[in-house]
Order: C-alpha cells, then sequence, then structure tokens
C-alpha cells in the first residue's frame, strides 16, 4: 500500500477496482439473461399459438355466421336481383357495426360489385378466390395473400365467399393484419 498514499488514489482504485469486475461479469450476465429469456419463450409459445388458434377460430365461426345469414336473407336476395344498392348498403351496414374489423362484399350475377363495406379500397373481382378445385356455384373458403382489396399492399385476409340462390355473391373478409394480430395477443 506504499503506492497509495492519498485517500484519493485508494478511491480511485476502488472505483476502478469495481468497474473492472461489473464489465468482466456483463458477458456472463448477458448469457444468463439470454438463456433465461429463451426459457420463457419456449414456455409461452405453445399457449399463445393455441390462444391465436382459439381467436381465429372463433372468428371463423362469426365470418360464417354473418355470411349465412346474408346469404339466406330474402331481402339481401330480392335487393340483389333488383340491383337495389341502397338496401343492399343498409343490411351490410347492420353486419359491418356488428363485426366491424370485417369487410362485406355483395357482387351481382355478372360479378359486378353491387355493394362493399369495410375494405379499404376497391373490392377484388369474384374471379381472384375461385381456386382451381372450387366448382362454380359452391362456398369458397381461402386465404387471400393480398386481402379482398384490389389494392397490393392490402394484407392478408381470410375470404368465405358463398353464393346467392338468386345469383349473384357474398363476399365476407377477415384481414389477418397488424391490427388483428395485436388484438389476439391481448386476449
Amino acid at each position: 500500500m506504499a503506492l497509495l498514499k492519498t485517500v484519493r488514489a485508494k478511491l480511485t482504485l476502488l472505483v476502478g477496482l469495481s468497474s473492472v469486475a461489473a464489465l468482466a461479469t456483463l458477458p456472463l450476465l448477458e448469457w444468463l439473461m439470454t438463456g433465461e429469456l429463451v426459457d420463457v419463450v419456449d414456455d409461452r409459445m405453445p399457449e399463445a399459438e393455441k390462444g391465436f388458434d382459439l381467436e381465429l377460430e372463433d372468428n371463423v365461426h362469426d365470418l360464417e355466421s354473418a355470411t349465412r345469414s346474408l346469404t339466406e336473407s330474402a331481402h339481401l336476395q330480392n335487393a340483389v336481383a333488383a340491383h337495389d344498392a341502397g338496401s343492399t348498403q343498409r343490411q351490410l351496414d347492420v353486419f359491418h357495426q356488428a363485426y366491424p374489423d370485417t369487410g362485406f362484399v355483395v357482387f351481382n350475377p355478372d360479378g359486378t360489385t353491387l355493394v362493399q363495406v369495410g375494405l379499404p379500397g376497391p373490392a377484388a373481382p369474384p374471379s381472384t378466390f375461385r381456386t382451381a378445385d372450387a366448382p362454380p356455384g359452391q362456398e369458397i373458403r381461402t386465404i387471400a395473400d393480398h386481402g379482398c382489396c384490389v389494392l397490393p399492399s392490402s394484407a392478408p385476409a381470410y375470404v368465405l365467399a358463398s353464393p346467392l340462390p338468386s345469383g349473384g355473391l357474398v363476399l365476407s373478409c377477415l384481414p389477418l393484419d397488424a391490427a388483428y394480430l395485436a388484438m389476439s395477443s391481448e386476449k
């Protein structure tokens, strides 16, 4: 201790050695904390996947119910046959209020859009959602890579399209975007 004659030198050495010790333990702490974080993620991931699956299943059931109700509605069928956009709009608005994150489109028998609600842009034509193995006049269920709009930047969406008995088509579109994932993760 002959080198450390002053209190200042002793304090400087004490602080310096503490700093060196702290810096030496940082890699060890980083390794331990990374392992702990991986363990926590491993523990929670199956629960998160199960929760997402349940939420998606519930939303698909809601989509099926809404689409079926619209498809079986005699009032909607008559409105489509008469090309009555106002009446069709009022019916779609009721369902869009109940399911605000879902887009709904009613197509005329010739494939043109009669009315749409809840989509960020013009609806893609019905032929966009048909698969090679889906015969015409059958219900279509698919994941649309670019959503239900003609906009190329649309998020993927779960699509349910059901033909109307009198011609035309009811399409329900549930976007699987960041807002949907955030909402699912909260539940």
